[in-house]
């Protein structure tokens, strides 16, 4: 048996969602002491939106800090999270624009994820919806 922890993955470039992101996806978990956030924040100082200070101090998050115009494009910053993993049983890359459904994480656990053989009908799928991707979600009607 392992460890139960989600490994997440957020590669967030100046995007005014991903505090709200954060915020939700920690909310709707029924174990959030099993999230570990991996975030690429590839920020300006002059947004001051974005700030993850009150997250800093908080061991589930390893931030990598890039000024915006350092970056070297989203699969670049894909890969320094990656570098965080640390075990994690499981793993979720996100984008920085998501909500989630309550027990979002409960209803993740009870697929076996590691096969990666999700279709479309299943309960934990993703959805467009007014420009936030909603996690978890079910949608039935849009497929049937």
């Amino acid at each position: 048996m392992g460890n139960g922890k989600i490994f997440i993955q957020i590669a967030s470039y100046r995007d005014p969602q991903l505090i709200p992101t954060i915020k939700d996806c920690i909310k709707n978990a029924k174990k959030p002491e099993k999230l570990v956030f991996s975030i690429a924040w590839q920020h300006s100082d002059a947004d001051k939106w974005d700030n993850l200070d009150e997250f800093k101090g908080d061991d589930r998050f390893k931030i990598v800090d890039i000024p915006y115009l350092e970056s070297k494009g989203a699969c670049w910053a894909r890969n320094q999270l990656q570098q965080n993993y640390n075990n994690e049983e499981y793993t979720l890359q996100l984008d920085s624009h998501h909500r989630f459904i309550e027990n979002w994480d409960e209803e993740f656990w009870s697929r076996d994820n590691r096969k990666c053989d999700w279709d479309a009908r299943q309960k934990v799928q993703e959805r467009i919806d007014n420009g936030l991707r909603l996690f978890g979600k079910y949608y039935q009607t849009l497929w049937d």
